[in-house]
């Protein structure tokens, strides 16, 4: 039997990523027929000149055969969500000279999680991606070639995610914006009780919060994020999952490290950073705070959100 790690590469680096190239490589020059690939570097600086570096000194320490053609062979799919978020107008205008023209919080949402979760290669053979990673994932670069037009390679990892190990297949259409689980925690153990009541709490129509307060270290998170993860299954009402933090620190590969930028520090960065999920104009993030409470509002009443928010700011 394959595994879900195996699974997981076949799905993402090879047939979402390859099928991301192709349609870069025929859509970028449509939009800018002079300097495309000026423009696919540009959003990357100088980490562009590293990743060409990285991957002709690949080539020279496997003595590989294959041949670099153009740019467009070095992107990966850590570089997708930038390039579609720079790009997306010219990529898709409104118009409609080019189609399919996708939902563009959505797509960008499905980019997101993808470059956000850990790549399976990164983890150690004895340890394999969980069933509600791997399936999450591959839903989610499922969606976005849906979205795109390539119903052949959508097709191809919809397969995939079918035959992975560990868990119950669910549909799953919710726009995912969450850290990895491994920056949050290792092992989830215990705390049913506590979950059981955040159902409870949420199943009402008239329960729109719940604080979760404590001592730091006691867990909060851990508990925020694993609701977060069934509510992403089983979604119910809710269009999208967002996870906020004002934390300064993370855990990352078993050590806490510091956080330089967290998502907000204020009641307007929560404001700013939602209406940005659901992709909000940039002159409507320049407009008062209390006109884009409003605007926000009328986001949630059409596309509801289930908000995860890690810190203190009041909305």
């Amino acid at each position: 039997m394959i595994d879900n790690n195996a699974i997981c590469y076949q799905g993402v680096q090879r047939i979402f990523r390859n099928a991301m190239v192709g349609f870069l490589r025929a859509r970028l020059p449509l939009a800018y027929p002079q300097d495309h690939e000026q423009r696919l570097r540009q959003p990357f600086g100088v980490q562009w000149a590293i990743t060409a570096a990285n991957a002709e000194k690949s080539r020279q320490i496997w003595g590989t055969s294959t041949t670099i053609k153009d740019d467009y062979d070095l992107l990966g799919v850590d570089h997708f969500f930038a390039l579609f978020e720079k790009y997306f107008d010219k990529l898709f205008p409104a118009n409609g000279a080019v189609s399919p023209r996708p939902v563009k919080t959505k797509l960008l949402g499905n980019l997101k999680t993808i470059k956000d979760s850990r790549d399976p290669l990164s983890h150690p053979v004895e340890e394999e991606v969980s069933y509600d990673e791997a399936y999450g994932l591959l839903i989610d670069a499922n969606q976005v070639l849906v979205q795109l037009g390539l119903q052949k390679e959508a097709v191809e990892v919809s397969l995939l995610a079918e035959r992975l190990d560990g868990g119950e297949r669910k549909s799953q259409t919710v726009v995912r914006h969450l850290p990895t689980q491994d920056s949050i925690y290792v092992d989830f153990v215990g705390r049913g009780t506590l979950l059981s009541d955040l159902k409870a709490c949420f199943a009402s129509a008239d329960s729109k919060r719940c604080l979760l307060a404590g001592d730091g270290g006691k867990g909060k998170s851990a508990v925020a994020y694993r609701f977060a993860q069934e509510v992403a299954l089983s979604p119910g009402p809710f269009q999208l999952v967002i996870w906020l933090s004002a934390k300064r620190r993370k855990l990352q590969e078993g050590k806490v490290v510091a956080i330089t930028s967290p998502d907000f520090t204020t009641a307007e960065d929560v404001v700013n950073q939602l209406l940005n999920e659901y992709g909000a104009a940039i002159e409507d993030l320049q407009k008062p705070l209390i006109e884009k409470k409003k605007l926000l509002r009328e986001f949630l009443d059409e596309l509801p959100a289930f908000v995860i928010e890690i810190g203190r700011a009041h909305v």
